[in-house]
């Protein structure tokens, strides 16, 4: 009797242990999902059920549809979402290949007729992950123009 009382509590710690272990790793994805978003939120205070409508908000393909679907649950649950500051990330890339990746992406920029060879490092760089964003091209063009004039 001693072994199966025994046996039945470590099965339900052993259970407890992976339910907690399964909570944590989808509270980290949801957390470094609303960090790519510049969103912070205190999931702690969140219920079982509004994290897993959550985590399967993070599961949408696209981005666009991935963002509202978060904003979504996160306006549902009513927690009080904190906006944090972008910070800049300093990258690897030789000028050359910064250039390129810009070049690549020079029309939906509206930067066509931009000598690239005039720009900093740090236009080049904005430039660049201008272009990796999901805002809209007119905004993009907008945003680029303004990167282009703080010369």
């Amino acid at each position: 009797m001693k072994n199966l009382l025994l046996s039945t509590a470590i099965l339900l710690s052993t259970a407890t242990f992976a339910s907690a272990a399964a909570h944590l790793m989808i509270s980290n994805q949801i957390d470094n999902e609303l960090a790519t978003m510049s969103m912070e939120v205190d999931l702690s205070k969140l219920s079982e059920d509004e994290i897993n409508l959550l985590y399967q908000a993070t599961q949408t393909e696209d981005t666009n549809e991935r963002k509202a679907a978060i904003e979504s649950v996160l306006r549902g649950t009513g927690a009080e979402i904190k906006m944090m500051e972008p910070t800049m990330v300093m990258m690897s890339y030789p000028r050359n290949q910064l250039m390129r990746k810009v070049r690549a992406n020079e029309v939906n920029l509206g930067i066509e007729n931009v000598p690239l060879r005039s720009l900093s490092d740090d236009q080049l760089t904005q430039l660049y992950f201008l272009s990796e964003g999901s805002e809209a091209e007119s905004d993009k063009k907008e945003m680029a123009q303004a990167i282009i004039r703080n010369q």
